[in-house]
This record gives structure tokens, C-alpha cells and sequence, in this order.
């Protein structure tokens, strides 16, 4: 055992870290007490129920004061869930507190996490834990294992002499993204028009050549999208809900050169000549059926919630035209809602666009004026149009993936013939071309992305993690910004980078071939929860780069050549380089996610298959690291097959969990 660990005290330490795991599940497993606790308002309880029916005894009793559901400003979309607590025993008070999604109170050792609540509002379910033993364990493995990953950066040889100084800067870039993540956490016409166009959709049967679909001028659809409409329990300007109407029927913006507002108004008030416009073709009842809904939901109202107004307790709420109005609201106001439409209507009729463009800017008014201290901030606003202006990311993604395997097969190819510096253009050799060229395409492919991202991120008012398709493009992001801190010391890189970055791109942009940018559940709004993202979704680059890596080692490793042996070796050693960082990112990931979890609901473990899997992966990936120990892992050609074998495990953890296998963390 001391000659195994001798001069790794990193080593040591992860591995005291896991035994300690272990031991902390094992006593949790044999001491920790669980139930549910239901207490009414005003009310108090002294027991709670485990999981097998037992009813056990609290130390004192806990009292509901009171409990409220908590909004996004101006939408009837939660926020959170706020219940305040009393603690008592023997007539004295122990403790008052107020427990929230990822905000629990404890007492005495018992810990009170927000589970449900009764339909009345007046009634509050808590699950209680009890396990101050078990979780002072795990929490002192997880610091040792999180300290031992760390150190491998500082007292590996071989990861400091592969990397050189390019330590300093990805470790100053991944604090400052935790960061960043923390921060940040904190009928056949539409309602009440008149109804003399024929606008029924068949899913995608739809007759193809038809004529030019009757649309309004460009300037005129641009003022309707500057309005705002309640979507999706969030406010933003209907220029969102017309991008995303544009995507669900015809799989893309803009139907032939129209802009997003102009489809939209078009259904809107030409809604049979829009009829036999082609749809996106995929042949899926499903998606037919999805596109049906979009429409009807249109045509009944439920899209467009853009009457702001107060009921009698001053609670801001949106409606439709068509909708049943609050009671107590200004005669003025209940015939602005009812009536606003039918003239706006009927000046589209007649064409007189220059009232049509007063009316519309007279309903924004309206809107601003409801909303008071509701209404977004202008950046957001600006932020979101700009977004939804950009163009569409699967053509500039194909067009990046397309130039990234050019670069890597000439890069291939001068590490197979041994000339890593230069590159033959004719007869003669110009030093760099490649490197030159590609830095500037990996530099804009970035800049790109960022922009991209950035726009999301302000317009949302969280970090793009919520689904499949957000997350695929902070892998891009990622990929790139790896990329382009790394080219100096090792120009393939960039085509590796701009690979996977495109890839990530590309199912990102399938993934939004049907979007909602929506608020954030309530459960979700924790900085953990973004630590926890930020990690995982740092190690699947780095992974992602890895299988690149490998595929490319093991291609070189078919040629039998003293060169390109050398090459495979290289990239061998690169891959095993790759993989600290890949397994501190990948394990500090599961910590953050395991914390996040005992603190939302009691239970930092669940056996959910996203879980399973990517331990299952952890496990796999740590084996890299003691390539030198493991015989079966000590060629270059065992080795990059090792990393597809870890690729394909990545892979299934976040692709095939989703698909396939569900719970907890599917959001395919």
C-alpha cells in the first residue's frame, strides 16, 4: 500500500475520499430517518410519516403561519413557493424560518424541504429528513475528492509538462464560469376577429404551388411584433411568438423571404390564402398534430395574451381578446380589449396602413401603461429581438463542421508525413497556412457563438441549461473557448474544436426545430443547479475533444509508419492529458449535482439512469489516468480505443438516457 501511493499524495487522497463516500451512504442507509409532514395552516403536527407507513415522533412541533405562491413579475408563472415555519416545544419557540424551493430550514437536526402544496393554497407537504451522521461523512469525501482531483493539476509531471502554462488559463476561465453560473441563478380565425377567412390546417396536407400568400407590408408586421404578449409564462415581444410560430409550422424563419411578423399577421388576417402554403415536411402524425394545435391555439386566443390588466387586488394578469375579463377593470378598458382588435381588423381591410400603424403603437402604449414596474427591461427586450433576428444556426454550423474536417484531414495529413509546421502549396512550402487560416475561422466560429449565447442568456435571464438544445450550445461555446485557449501549443486543436463545437451546433439547432424559451421552474432557479451544468457540461467537451482525438490516433495508428506511429503516440499522450481535466470536471460536476439535491429534496442519491450513467462514465474515465498501471492500456492503439469505448458511454449518459431511458434528468 505505501509503495502504491509513494510521491502521489493525490492519489491517497481519492481514494480516502470514495471510502469515505461509501461509508457515509452506508450509514445513511442504516440511521437517517424520511418521511412527509402535511400540516394545515394554523395548524401544528408533532409526527411525520416514512416512506412503509411508520409514523415517528418529532422533538417538537411545527406550526404553518402561513404559505403564498411567489410569480415572475406580470405572469401567472411561479416563481417559487414560500412557507413560514414555527418551531416549538414545551410552550417556548425553537426557531422561525421560511422554507422555499432550494432554500430549506432545519431544526434540531431535522431538515424541512418545500414538497407540495394543498389545492386551496391553505396546506403545505414537507418532506423531512434526519441524517446529521451520513451527510457529515459524504460531505468531508466529497471535499477530499474534490481536493484530490484538483491536486492531480498541480502534482501530475506529465499533465504539467504536456500543458505547460495553458493550466493557469483554464482554470481561471472554469472559476469564472461557476461563477457566471452562480450569478445569473439568482375556430377558423383569430379571437374576435371576424371570421371571413377559411384558415383550417390538415396537418401536413397541404397543397404544393400555390400562389403568393396575402401578407402585410414589412414595416406594418414589424410595429405588431414589437408588442408584447404573454408566452409561454413569460412576457417578450410577439416578434418571439412569431419566430417560434414560423419554426413549428414550416421548420425554419421566414417562409419564402417573408419575415416571421409577416407569417404570423398572415395567418392572423389572411388565413386562407396561407393555407396551401407547404409546411416543413416530416411525414409524423405526431408533428401534424403539433402544427394543428399551433394553429388552433392562434385562432382561439391562447396565443395571444396581450391585454395586460389588474383585477380588484391589483394582480397583473393577460388575456385574449376572447377571454373572460377580471371583474372590477374600467369600462375603458374592458372596450379597449373587446373592440381594440375588430378596428385594427378592419383598417387591415381597408388598407389604411397609416392608422393601422397609429392603433398599434396605441396598443403598446396600453400595454407599457399596465405593466408599470412589470415590464421588462429595455436591454432584455433588445436583446430578445436581436436574438430572434439572427440568422438561422443549422446552414452556419454545416458550413463550420464542413471547413473543420478539411482542416483536420490536412492536418492528418502533415502529421503523417512528419511535416507539422509547414504545408505545400504547388512546389513550394508555406509555413503556417494552416495554422493562420485556421485560427481566423475557429476566432470567428467563436465570436459567433458567443454572440449567439450571449443574446440567449440576456433575453432568457438564465444560463442556456434548461433543455437538450441549450445545453448542446454551451458545449459548442466551450468547445470553441477550449479551442482557442489551446491552438498555441497544439494547432490541431482547432479542428477539433470546431468540430465538435459544430456538431453540438447542429443537434442544438435540430433540438430547436420546434422552441419555447420558458421561465425556469422553480426547483431549477438554484446556483448549484448551474455549477452543476457549468461542470458536466465542461467535461463533455473536453470528452468530445478526446474522442476526436482518438479517432484521429487510431487512423494514424493504421499506417505502420515510423511517422505516423509517432503522430498516434503523440496523440495518445494528448488524450491522456486531456483526461484530468475531463475527470475533475466530470467528477466535481456529480458533487455539485449531488449537493443540489440534498438540498432541493432531501436525497443526494436517487439511482436515476442520468445518475447511474454518468458515475458509470466517471469510472470509465478514471481508468486513463492510470495508464501506466493498467498493461491493457499501454499501447497507443488500446489506448484511443479505450477513448471511444469512454465516447460512447458519454454519449449514451446524455443522448440515449434522454431517449431511451427517462427520469429524473430527461429533457431530449
Amino acid at each position: 500500500m505505501t509503495r502504491l501511493f509513494a510521491g502521489r499524495p493525490a492519489a491517497l487522497v481519492l481514494h480516502l475520499s470514495l471510502a469515505l463516500i461509501l461509508a457515509g451512504a452506508l450509514v445513511t442507509s442504516f440511521s437517517a430517518r424520511k418521511g412527509m409532514l402535511h400540516v394545515r395552516e394554523g395548524e401544528s403536527v408533532e409526527t411525520f410519516e416514512t416512506k412503509d407507513g411508520k409514523i415517528l415522533e418529532l422533538p417538537f412541533s411545527v406550526e404553518l403561519e402561513g404559505f403564498e405562491v411567489l410569480y415572475h413579475s406580470g405572469t401567472d408563472a411561479a416563481s417559487d413557493y414560500s412557507s413560514r415555519l414555527r418551531f416549538t416545544r414545551n410552550g417556548s419557540v425553537l426557531r422561525e424560518g421560511e422554507v422555499r424551493m432550494n432554500r430549506i430550514l432545519s431544526c434540531k437536526g431535522y431538515r424541512f424541504y418545500q414538497t407540495d402544496y394543498d389545492s386551496d393554497e391553505a396546506g403545505v407537504t414537507f418532506t423531512v429528513s434526519h441524517d446529521p451522521v451520513g451527510i457529515a461523512v459524504i460531505y468531508t469525501g466529497y471535499a477530499l475528492l474534490l481536493l484530490g482531483l484538483l491536486a492531480f493539476f498541480f502534482t501530475d509531471k506529465r499533465f504539467k509538462k504536456f500543458f505547460g502554462n495553458a493550466l493557469r488559463y483554464s482554470s481561471v476561465i472554469a472559476i469564472l464560469l461557476c461563477l457566471e453560473a452562480t450569478a445569473s441563478a439568482t375556430g377558423n380565425s383569430v379571437a374576435g376577429l371576424p371570421q371571413t377567412e377559411n384558415a383550417s390546417v390538415k396537418g401536413n396536407q397541404v397543397k404544393r404551388g400555390s400562389a403568393s400568400p396575402k401578407v402585410l407590408p414589412k414595416n406594418i408586421a414589424a410595429e405588431f411584433g414589437r408588442l408584447y404578449v404573454l408566452y409561454h409564462g413569460r412576457i417578450c415581444p410577439l416578434q418571439t411568438l412569431a419566430s417560434d410560430f414560423s419554426a413549428k409550422l414550416y421548420g425554419t424563419s421566414g417562409v419564402k423571404g417573408l419575415t416571421d411578423e409577416q407569417v404570423l399577421t398572415g395567418w392572423m388576417f389572411y388565413g386562407a390564402s396561407w393555407r396551401n402554403i407547404p409546411m416543413h415536411n416530416r411525414k409524423k402524425a405526431v408533428d401534424a398534430m403539433d402544427k394543428e394545435a399551433t394553429v388552433k391555439a392562434l385562432y382561439s386566443g391562447d396565443l395571444l395574451k396581450i391585454y395586460p390588466l389588474r383585477d380588484s387586488t391589483g394582480r397583473l394578469g393577460w388575456y385574449s381578446q376572447s377571454d373572460r375579463l377580471p371583474e372590477g377593470i374600467a369600462d375603458e378598458e374592458w372596450l379597449f380589449v373587446r373592440k381594440s382588435m375588430d378596428y385594427i381588423f378592419e383598417l387591415v381591410v381597408n388598407r389604411e396602413y397609416s392608422k393601422l400603424e397609429e392603433s398599434i403603437g396605441k396598443l403598446r402604449r396600453f400595454q407599457e401603461s399596465k405593466m408599470g414596474e412589470s415590464l421588462p427591461p429595455a436591454y432584455r427586450i433588445k436583446a430578445e429581438r436581436a436574438y430572434n433576428a439572427l440568422p438561422p444556426l443549422f446552414p452556419i454550423a454545416g458550413t463550420f463542421l464542413i471547413i473543420g474536417l478539411v482542416m483536420l484531414a490536412a492536418a492528418m495529413r502533415r502529421m503523417i508525413r512528419g511535416n507539422f509546421s509547414s504545408t505545400r502549396v504547388g512546389k513550394k512550402y508555406v509555413p503556417e497556412i494552416f495554422k493562420i487560416v485556421g485560427v481566423a475561422v475557429a476566432f470567428v466560429f467563436f465570436l459567433v457563438l458567443t454572440i449567439v449565447l450571449g443574446l440567449f442568456w440576456i433575453a432568457s435571464g438564465h444560463i442556456p441549461f434548461s433543455n437538450g438544445a441549450e445545453t448542446m450550445l454551451t458545449i459548442a461555446w466551450t468547445a470553441m473557448l477550449a479551442s482557442v485557449l489551446s491552438f498555441k501549443r497544439f494547432s490541431i486543436m482547432l479542428p477539433f474544436g470546431i468540430i465538435v463545437a459544430s456538431l453540438a451546433a447542429l443537434v442544438s439547432a435540430m433540438g430547436n426545430a420546434n422552441p419555447a424559451v420558458t421561465q425556469l421552474m422553480p426547483v431549477l432557479s438554484s446556483p448549484l443547479l448551474s455549477i452543476h451544468v457549468s461542470l458536466m457540461m465542461l467535461s463533455y467537451t473536453v470528452l468530445a475533444i478526446i474522442m476526436v482525438n482518438g479517432i484521429c490516433g487510431l487512423v494514424a495508428s493504421l499506417r505502420h509508419t515510423s511517422v505516423s506511429d509517432s503522430a498516434s503516440a503523440k496523440m495518445a499522450r494528448m488524450s491522456e492529458a486531456l483526461m484530468y481535466p475531463a475527470l475533475f470536471f466530470l467528477g466535481s460536476g456529480i458533487i455539485a449535482g449531488s449537493i443540489w439535491a440534498n438540498v432541493s429534496w432531501g436525497c443526494y442519491w436517487n439511482w436515476d439512469p442520468k445518475e447511474t450513467w454518468a458515475l458509470i462514465t466517471f469510472l470509465i474515465a478514471s481508468l486513463g489516468v492510470h495508464r501506466t498501471r493498467l498493461p491493457f492500456l499501454r499501447s497507443h492503439r488500446a489506448y484511443h480505443i479505450y477513448t471511444l469505448i469512454l465516447s460512447a458511454s458519454v454519449l449514451f449518459t446524455y443522448f440515449g438516457v434522454n431517449y431511451l431511458l427517462g427520469g429524473m434528468h430527461s429533457y431530449a
